[in-house]
């Protein structure tokens, strides 16, 4: 548990991990100085904001640096992409279901036969339409997060990289692998425009 107050002379270190992504935080801090270290700069992102915001509203002068690694993106990414590409794979077998259901009505009829990856995508459609229903909200939570940290990555790079965001969404939304998201994260710093 973390105390509100952290007592006058002491420091402070406490560590989480995120339960979604794997990323980890590390918090050090002690009176008048805090430092905050982490995998996904993301989440440096949302610690800024709010204590930029907090600082404000109680009018408390606040000096912010950061230093940002490149190595960040590639880990991150790394820790999305094997959920990413699992709930594309559930996505694009539950395509080919529906499609496989609609022929195999008319299958006896015309001599139809379907392929072996075709015939175990219909042996395992109970299968696939639970985890369908699971992974479609998983879905658009990890394209949301690839999103955000290619912007937050962006924005403390100061790049506007805004004009590249339909890009990465239909990207998203097809069967990108890792390397073509890693080569987008490298473009678009090549590409982008200052702030």
């Amino acid at each position: 548990e973390i105390p509100e107050k952290i007592p006058t002379n002491d420091n402070a270190i406490y560590f989480f991990e995120s339960s979604f992504i794997g990323t980890t935080l590390q918090c050090k801090y002690r009176k008048g100085e805090a430092e905050f270290k982490s995998d996904d700069v993301s989440t440096i992102s949302v610690l800024k904001d709010f204590l930029t915001k907090e600082a404000t509203m109680k009018k408390i002068q606040l000096d912010i640096s950061f230093v940002l690694n490149d190595e960040t993106i590639y880990n991150t990414l790394t820790l999305l992409y094997p959920k990413l590409e699992k709930a594309m794979t559930i996505q694009k077998q539950a395509r080919l279901l529906e499609a496989l259901k609609d022929i195999e009505i008319g299958e006896n009829e015309s001599g139809l036969t379907f392929i072996p990856e075709c015939l175990k995508v219909i042996e395992n459609q109970h299968e696939i339409q639970k985890d369908l229903n699971q992974q479609w909200q998983n879905l658009e939570r990890i394209q949301d997060t690839v999103i955000t940290l290619f912007m937050d990555w962006y924005r403390f790079k100061n790049i506007n990289a805004r004009t590249k965001i339909n890009n990465l969404k239909e990207a998203l939304s097809q069967n990108c692998t890792f390397d073509y998201l890693i080569e987008f994260f490298d473009a678009s710093s090549a590409g982008g425009s200052e702030l």
